[in-house]
């Protein structure tokens, strides 16, 4: 039997059906810890570390990213505490989509200041994840000045 010509499939035609209601034109999705993550996973294996810095930059930028979150939170009285406990983050993580960068994605990212010979910038990051959160600062950092620097 021969299949008709007017259905969809990969190979060829409307490509809409598999992608079901996603409209990734109009309605695109919100960039997720996976998809910086990822990206710079993969920037940093491909030896573009500073394309890592600046999808880091751009991630700190996201009105989603979590010390922005927390800090509307604060403003609103919706959070007392300066410092963010895991709970806290978690908290954040699932009732507000915010950003809160993991292990992996730290490692990611002493990576790609090691690669960079910067390492005063990758074990700022080291005692981040030991103690303090990451992601802070003024925006005279390591982080700002390397990230906008073009590879």
């Amino acid at each position: 039997s021969s299949s008709s010509s007017s259905s969809s499939s990969p190979a060829g035609g409307d490509h809409s059906s598999s992608l079901g209601s996603i409209d990734l034109v109009h309605d695109p999705p919100k960039p997720t810890l996976v998809t910086y993550s990822t990206l710079m996973s993969r920037a940093v294996s491909l030896g573009k570390p500073r394309v890592a810095l600046r999808l880091w930059n751009l991630m700190r930028n996201q009105p989603n990213f979590y010390l922005k979150v927390a800090s509307k939170k604060r403003s609103e009285g919706l959070l007392a505490r300066e410092d963010l406990a895991p709970s806290e983050l978690r908290r954040l993580e699932i009732e507000d989509d915010a950003i809160v960068p993991d292990v992996i994605f730290c490692n990611t990212l002493m990576n790609a200041y090691a690669k960079l010979g910067d390492h005063v910038a990758a074990r700022s990051v080291l005692d981040a994840m030991l103690g303090d959160d990451i992601g802070g600062g003024d925006g005279d950092d390591a982080t700002t000045t390397t990230t906008t620097t073009t590879t």
